[in-house]
C-alpha cells in the first residue's frame, strides 16, 4: 500500500489559507509524473478554448451540460464567421451590380482609362454578376440560420443539441453541403470574366467562406475523436507531405482557372486573351498541369519508397534513394515557377488583378519554396552522403 502523502507546509492541506500553496512531497520519480500530468491537464485546458474540452472521454455534469448544449459547439464560431463572409460578399456584389446597372461613376486607378474600365465592365458575363448577390444571399441565409438554431432554447433544444453534438454525422453532412455550396461559389465569384475579378471584396469573401467550411469539417473531426486532416499529413514519415498536398490543391485550381480563361478568352479584349497565342496558352496549361501530376505522383511515392531501395541490374545493383530525387523535383519547380511568375504576371504578363490564376501562380510559386527548404533541412544528411 502506497505510504500517505506528506506537505511542505506545516499547514494543513485543508486550511483555505494555505492550500493554494501548499504543494505535495512525493516520492522519487512520483513528481515528474505528477508535473506531467498536471502539464497535460493545463494543455487541455488551452485548447478547450478552442475544442478540447467538447471531445468525448470526460465525465461528469458539467461535460454533459456542455454536450446537451448546443451554443457550446465549437462548430458555431465556422457558422458565424461563414455568414459574415456572405454579407461582406452580398453588399460587395450588390454594389457592384449598382454601378452597372445604373452607370454609376467609380473610383479609377491612375493607370487606367475610363475607356479600358468601360471595356472592363462590359465584358463581364451577365449571369455571373446576378448570381454572385443572390447566392451570397442564399448562404447568408443557410449560415444565419444555423448558428441561431444553435441558441433555441423554446422550440426544440433537444433536437438542435442532437444534430449539433459532438461527432453527429448529420452535422458532417450539414458541412459538407454547406462546403459545397461555398465551393459552388468560389466558382461564380472568381471564375474568368466574374465579378471577383473586379472587385476584390468580392473574390476575397468567397473564398474566406469555403475556407470556413474546410475548419469547419477540422473541428468536427475533433469533436468526434478523429484526427485531423491537417494532423495526418503533419504526422506523416515525409516532411514534405503537407506542402506536396497544398500543391496538389493550388495547381489544380490554377490549371482549371488557366483553362477557364482559354475558353472566355474570345469575349473582352481589355485584358487582350484574345491575343495570347494558342501555343501560349498551351505552355500554360502544361506548366500547371505537370505540376498538379507531379504533386499527386510525388504524394503516391512518398509513401511506397519510404526508404533507399536497390534495384538489381545486369551486371551491378542501383540503389534508388527516394528523397534524393524528391529533392530534384522541387529544385526544377523552383525554378521552372520563377519563369512563370515572370512571364505570366506582372505588366507585360497576361494575368492581372484578383484572379485564381494570379494568386495560383504566386501561391505554387511560394509552395515550392517552401517545400523546397523543408526538404533541405531534413535531407541534410543524404545530401552530405
Amino acid at each position: 500500500m502506497p505510504s500517505p502523502v506528506a506537505y511542505s507546509s506545516s499547514e494543513t492541506p485543508n486550511d483555505a489559507s494555505t492550500t493554494g500553496s501548499v504543494l505535495p512531497i512525493l516520492p522519487q520519480g512520483a513528481m515528474s509524473q505528477h508535473l506531467g500530468l498536471e502539464a497535460r491537464e493545463q494543455d487541455k485546458s488551452f485548447l478547450g478554448i478552442f475544442s478540447s474540452h467538447w471531445r468525448p472521454g470526460r465525465s461528469g455534469e458539467a461535460y454533459h451540460s456542455l454536450r446537451n448544449d448546443a451554443s457550446s459547439s465549437p462548430r458555431l464560431a465556422g457558422y458565424i464567421f461563414c455568414f459574415l463572409a456572405n454579407a461582406v460578399l452580398l453588399i460587395s456584389a450588390a454594389k457592384f451590380k449598382r454601378i452597372i446597372n445604373h452607370g454609376e461613376q467609380r473610383l479609377q486607378p491612375v493607370s487606367r482609362s475610363r475607356e479600358s474600365t468601360t471595356e472592363e465592365l462590359e465584358s463581364l458575363i451577365p449571369w455571373k454578376i446576378e448570381w454572385a448577390w443572390i447566392f451570397a444571399s442564399i448562404m447568408m441565409i443557410v449560415s444565419l440560420f444555423l448558428a441561431l438554431a444553435h441558441f433555441d432554447t423554446c422550440m426544440k433544444p433537444a433536437f438542435w443539441s442532437s444534430i449539433f453534438k459532438d461527432g453527429s454525422i448529420s452535422e458532417r453532412n450539414i458541412i459538407a453541403i454547406m462546403a459545397s455550396m461555398s465551393a459552388v461559389g468560389v466558382y461564380i465569384c472568381t471564375s474568368a470574366l466574374s465579378v471577383g475579378n473586379q472587385q476584390p471584396n468580392v473574390y476575397f469573401s468567397s473564398w474566406l467562406a469555403f475556407f470556413s467550411q474546410v475548419n469547419a469539417y477540422e473541428v468536427w473531426r475533433l469533436g468526434a475523436d478523429l484526427p485531423t486532416l491537417y494532423s495526418l499529413a503533419s504526422d506523416a514519415t515525409q516532411p514534405c507531405t503537407l506542402h506536396w498536398i497544398a500543391l496538389l490543391f493550388c495547381a489544380t485550381v490554377t490549371t482549371l482557372s488557366v483553362l477557364d480563361l482559354f475558353l472566355h478568352s474570345n469575349r473582352t479584349n481589355y485584358i487582350h486573351l484574345d491575343a495570347v497565342a494558342d501555343q501560349q496558352w498551351f505552355e500554360m496549361l502544361c506548366i500547371s498541369g505537370s505540376t498538379a501530376c507531379i504533386s499527386l505522383f510525388v504524394l503516391i511515392l512518398n509513401q511506397v519508397l519510404s526508404h533507399p531501395i536497390t534495384l538489381p541490374l545486369f551486371i551491378c545493383s542501383l540503389t534508388v534513394d527516394w528523397k534524393r530525387i524528391e529533392g530534384l523535383i522541387l529544385f526544377g519547380l523552383v525554378g521552372l515557377w520563377i519563369y512563370a511568375v515572370f512571364e505570366y504576371t506582372g505588366d507585360t504578363g497576361y494575368v492581372h488583378g484578383p484572379t485564381n490564376t494570379y494568386f495560383g501562380i504566386w501561391s505554387i510559386f511560394l509552395l515550392s519554396v517552401f517545400a523546397f527548404g523543408t526538404w533541405f533541412k531534413y535531407s541534410r544528411q543524404v545530401i552530405v552522403q
